[in-house]
């Protein structure tokens, strides 16, 4: 009821913690310490707002939490969810969120609120499943403030790579305001974006608007002498020349295609240059097949 616990020193949470007020359910209670870690076998019951007003706070898995109250990551703070950790109780974000700290993990809470001042950070560091930060929600997730995406450098997305990194059972309610990519960059010409579904969030690669790749001649159009510029220069970069390398992969080959499939303004592909016309031409269509496939799936 009121109460608050406040230390200048780091604290481990291994026992029964209760949260409540007997007569005043709007009330809240504050942890106060440079790191609060809720350590696995902890048990937690909130019935009234917990705020964590610490530096840190590290919850490990098996740490258990139940009630009516929510886990409030006080603004400034650095609220850490080591992988597999399961929150059963709201977790409202005001400061910054981390999964798994540097390594991709996939965490539970009941349900989640990031305000306008909160910022989740995503780590990425591949493209399938595990290979990047999830957030499952069992209620709804009540969006705002900053979305964070961070890739490892050994890893390159590309155009229409997808990242589903967040669902929420309950519904997803809101929007990030801002995408922070910082420390994702992308090769030129390439976007992050964030798709909403009903039920879910997810990143994705998409084409820059502002910048017309594939007009390897500055005309104004991606047409066929850009594609027989492409198809010339098919192959390891060098001796080809790496403006057709799209990804900096060190090959020109059928992603890079796809990027001129994507952004074709022309009216048809006309003569491919020597050598190997046929096999480049069967390359290129097998591209396009394979980007207009991709163009048909959504993120669910």
């Amino acid at each position: 009821d009121n109460g608050r616990y406040r230390s200048t020193h780091a604290t481990d949470i291994g026992g029964e913690v209760v949260v409540a007020s007997w007569n005043r359910p709007n009330e809240s209670s504050q942890i106060s310490a440079p790191q609060v870690t809720f350590k696995t076998g902890s048990s937690s019951q909130v019935d009234i707002d917990l705020i964590l007003d610490n530096d840190e706070t590290v919850i490990e898995p098996g740490a258990a939490f139940s009630g009516i109250g929510r886990l409030v990551n006080a603004l400034g703070g650095v609220l850490t969810l080591l992988d597999n950790t399961e929150v059963g109780v709201r977790v409202a974000n005001e400061g910054l969120l981390e999964i798994a700290e540097d390594a991709a993990g996939e965490v539970n809470v009941g349900a989640f609120e990031n305000s306008v001042n909160g910022t989740v950070s995503i780590d990425i560091i591949g493209k399938v499943d595990g290979e990047f930060d999830s957030l499952d929600v069992s209620g709804m997730a009540t969006l705002g403030g900053r979305l964070h995406v961070d890739v490892d450098p050994g890893f390159r997305p590309f155009l229409d790579d997808a990242f589903q990194f967040l669902t929420a059972d309950g519904g997803v309610e809101g929007n990030f305001e801002s995408i922070d990519d910082s420390m994702a960059p992308l090769v030129r010409g390439l976007l992050w974006d964030a798709v909403y579904g009903t039920n879910s969030v997810a990143l994705r690669v998409v084409l820059d608007p502002d910048i017309l790749l594939g007009d390897f001649n500055d005309d104004g159009a991606v047409d066929a002498a850009d594609a027989a510029f492409l198809f010339g220069n098919w192959g390891p970069v060098p001796p080809g020349d790496p403006r057709a390398d799209f990804n900096e992969d060190g090959v020109v080959d059928a992603l890079d295609a796809s990027i001129v499939f994507r952004n074709w303004t022309g009216d048809g592909i006309a003569i491919v240059p020597e050598p190997a016309s046929i096999g480049l031409a069967t390359m290129f269509f097998g591209a396009l097949l394979g980007v207009m496939v991709r163009e048909r799936t959504t993120v669910e």
